[in-house]
């Protein structure tokens, strides 16, 4: 263990609890913890048990060999260690496993060895209920192994880590809100996922056009769903996309419309990108994706139902029903919002159909929505 001082350790903190911040400092605090644990090199981040989702705020290994060293295929025996560790827990390499079977691993072989490491620190720092911080510490080369001093001095430390972590957790998620609320603001719907499809944020537009059944996707048990079985593929497909896999970068993700169940009318236009920083806004998430999402159904023009009644010679009653069905209600919530018995709104779309030479709700609306004025004045 490196001769650490009280006034080394008291710089340390101060240089951690202004890191919180000032991003641009975060990277000087965590070399300087590295320094004065004598270490080679060092990873820190967010860790949730019951995700097994992982966030990295700062590692000095590469993007590469972080993805590998969470690549389940890598057997790695310190990520499921990681998940049964007690809050509060350090320990080394050695506490888990003899030397000579550590040295027979797969993640010592294809991980430790080509970065010039050999000797492993970890431990698991309380931040709040649902999610931990996990501080990485190895050693490589000449350097000794780690031992019980060192985890004397990282317990030490500790406090002042989980501290930090829980401050940059607060401060990401005021950030993330008034990003998010930004965006509500210019009716933009703003929700972010994990690589399964695991709602971690929902700004409040999203959640109000989610709220409609007309919108054809929804919360369920934590999980985005969309209720067409095409569309919910290839949204998986996106977000699966725009987070990459565990062995490789983020792509970048790409643009689709979900329907509204009834009538298959397009009800939201959805845009999937990467969320690259997920750690600056404290999510516990790697792999995370943003979804913004447009509601069909506050884009009508104005004049939108006089110039279709013209188009197609409609009643304002016809032509207020269709405006109705385009925007993504259902016939029943288009009736209701004019105050007509479900009877009558069917009378009134069988004369639309007959008028627009169309035989479905769908066909009606992809028919008069294909129509909307070529300038936003006209």
């Amino acid at each position: 263990m490196p001769d650490v001082t009280l006034d080394q350790l008291a710089d340390l903190r101060d240089s951690l609890y202004e890191a919180v911040y000032d991003d641009e400092q975060w990277g000087g605090a965590m070399r300087q913890l590295r320094e004065t644990l004598g270490a080679s090199s060092l990873a820190f981040g967010y860790w949730g048990d019951k995700t097994l989702d992982q966030s990295r705020i700062y590692g000095d290994c590469s993007d590469d060999y972080e993805n590998l060293f969470f690549n389940p295929a890598l057997s790695n025996p310190f990520i499921p260690a990681l998940s049964r560790a007690e809050t509060g827990a350090v320990y080394n390499d050695a506490a888990l496993m003899p030397k000579s079977e550590f040295h027979r691993t797969s993640v010592y072989n294809e991980w430790f060895v080509p970065q010039g490491e050999h000797s492993y620190l970890q431990g698991k720092l309380p931040v709040d209920s649902t999610v931990a911080a996990y501080l990485c510490v190895l050693r490589g080369g000449q350097q000794a192994e780690f031992d019980s001093p060192d985890i004397a001095l990282v317990q030490q430390i500790a406090p002042v880590l989980s501290r930090v972590a829980a401050m940059r957790r607060r401060f990401g998620a005021l950030r993330l809100r008034e990003e998010a609320d930004a965006y509500g603001s210019l009716n933009v719907g703003y929700m972010v996922v994990n690589a399964t499809g695991r709602v971690l944020f929902v700004n409040e537009r999203m959640g109000t056009m989610l709220d409609k059944p007309q919108s054809g996707m929804a919360i369920q048990g934590g999980m985005l769903a969309v209720v067409d079985r095409t569309q919910r593929k290839t949204l998986h497909a996106l977000v699966g996309r725009a987070c990459g896999s565990r062995s490789g970068p983020a792509g970048s993700g790409g643009d689709m419309i979900v329907s509204a169940p009834e009538t298959g009318a397009p009800s939201l236009a959805l845009t999937i990108t990467p969320m690259r920083d997920a750690a600056i806004y404290g999510l516990a998430a790697a792999r995370t994706a943003v979804i913004f999402a447009q509601d069909f159904s506050m884009r009508l023009p104005p004049r939108f139902e006089e110039r279709i009644g013209t188009l197609f010679k409609l009643t304002p009653k016809e032509a207020s029903l269709v405006a109705g069905l385009a925007s993504g209600q259902s016939l029943q919530e288009a009736a209701d919002a004019r105050s007509v018995t479900i009877a009558t709104a069917r009378t009134q779309l069988g004369l639309v159909f007959r008028k627009t030479h169309t035989s479905r709700q769908s066909q009606l609306v992809s028919l008069v929505l294909s129509v909307l004025p070529v300038h936003r004045t006209l």
